[in-house]
């Protein structure tokens, strides 16, 4: 529901903004127009501004939606007076990376994309998502319509999926056993150090993206490790005994005379 609701407001901020952008400069009779576009993603999505960085370096917000002020604290008026006001909403660690996302869209004409913190009150953050369009006119002077966004809720889970997964390292990392584990489509998805370590696997290897578990058999069947015979043949062999429905042990003497114990237990989902 979270998903489709982020969904349902990015394409309508999309077309609101590319809206607001061809009528910002038009007669007064559709200045009516642009206010009611602006009332309707006030009311739904977040703020709407435009933003401009001069040729020579000094910048200002044009255009800024009322909605501004629950995302930033800060008014309208606040932010087209004082440049650096929007500056300063953002939490210090951020500030750069939102002045490098400034700088990197205006030399590549690409879109201004970034989360950053704003600092509220009593200490507390608010996440917030930047999406602009930018353009470049013949004097040099780029300028962005945009759209802010409070994403703090799904930063939030974001962040406590993160913690969650750290744990979880740490415990593999505690098991004295090696371990590693695949999804539905045999892909790995994690793994302690002490398997590398037993296996004898390259880092390289581990660290690139879809490692599946047909790649690491293979690996093993070209370096001589199961077996005499046809690499292809072996890798079938070997994937088709690992790939029983039902939980199994094998023991296995590596070429150094480690001598191992393997388990091998099928997930509910399939992996």
């Amino acid at each position: 529901q979270t998903a489709l609701r982020s969904g349902f407001v990015l394409v309508l901020a999309f077309f609101a903004s590319r809206y607001l952008a061809s009528v910002r400069r038009r007669t007064a009779k559709q200045a009516q127009s642009m206010m009611e576009v602006t009332r309707m993603v006030n009311r739904v999505c977040g703020a709407l501004f435009v933003y401009q960085l001069r040729a020579d370096g000094s910048y200002r917000f044009a255009f800024v939606s009322e909605s501004v002020r629950a995302l930033l604290n800060l008014s309208p008026a606040d932010m087209q007076m004082d440049s650096e006001a929007f500056l300063h909403a953002i939490h210090p660690e951020d500030r750069a990376t939102v002045q490098v996302a400034i700088i990197k869209s205006a030399k590549d004409l690409s879109p201004w994309v970034c989360i950053f913190r704003v600092q509220i009150q009593f200490g507390a953050v608010r996440w917030i998502y930047c999406n602009a369009a930018p353009r470049m006119d013949a004097e040099g002077s780029s300028e962005w319509d945009g759209l802010l966004i409070d994403c703090s809720e799904y930063q939030w889970a974001q962040n406590g999926r993160q913690q969650e997964i750290t744990r979880l390292n740490e415990i593999l990392e505690a098991v004295p056993v090696g371990l590693c584990v695949f999804d539905h489509e045999l892909k790995l998805v994690m793994h302690n150090q002490l398997l590398v370590s037993l296996l004898d696997l390259p880092d390289a290897m581990l660290k690139a993206e879809d490692v599946t578990l047909e790649q690491l058999v293979r690996f093993h069947a070209e370096r001589g490790e199961l077996g005499a015979g046809d690499v292809q043949e072996l890798v079938q062999s070997w994937m088709a005994a690992t790939l029983q429905p039902a939980v199994h042990t094998y023991d296995r003497l590596r070429p150094n005379g480690l001598a191992l114990e393997v388990q091998v237990a099928p997930l509910p989902n399939g992996g």
